[in-house]
């Protein structure tokens, strides 16, 4: 993860509290990626590009009743969560309750993959089409957390 996406998580537990009220509880999942890949066809490069993308989710539940929504793109600013906790809060009346629900109140942090990336990328991709020699090497390389 970067530092601003860090920076982003350790501020977001201050948000969401300042945004709960009665007996609601309010979960957060934040995700990030950000991979690069290389196509290649006949032992070249005929595609390469980067993907980057950020998800919030958050998780509103009052009693037996839970419900959610996802926002991809840039994340949202505190003021946004705010109005999207709203959105949530006046729709969550409207959602079954469900006898067996069980909410975990326990904090997690999942991070995977390599947190640099690959320095060498380009280097990379261009070892795997000259040992190709004159095969038809094809696949997808990927690098990236």
């Amino acid at each position: 993860m970067t530092a601003t996406i860090d920076d982003y998580i350790k501020a977001l537990p201050d948000v969401l509290s300042a945004l709960v009220s009665g007996n609601e509880r309010l979960y957060a999942k934040v995700y990030q990626e950000e991979t690069q890949y290389a196509r290649l066809t006949q032992a070249r490069v005929n595609q390469n590009g980067g993907i980057f993308q950020e998800q919030l989710t958050l998780f509103l539940s009052n009693g037996l009743s839970m419900i959610s929504m996802s926002v991809e793109g840039d994340l949202p600013s505190p003021d946004q969560i705010r109005g999207l906790v709203q959105a949530l809060r006046e729709d969550l009346p409207y959602v079954p309750q469900d006898p067996w629900l069980t909410l975990n109140e326990t904090p997690e942090q999942l991070e995977t993959g390599n947190a640099h990336g690959s320095m060498h990328f380009d280097a990379l991709v261009n070892t795997l089409c000259e040992s190709a020699g004159k095969q038809d090497l094809v696949g997808l390389v990927l690098s990236g957390p």
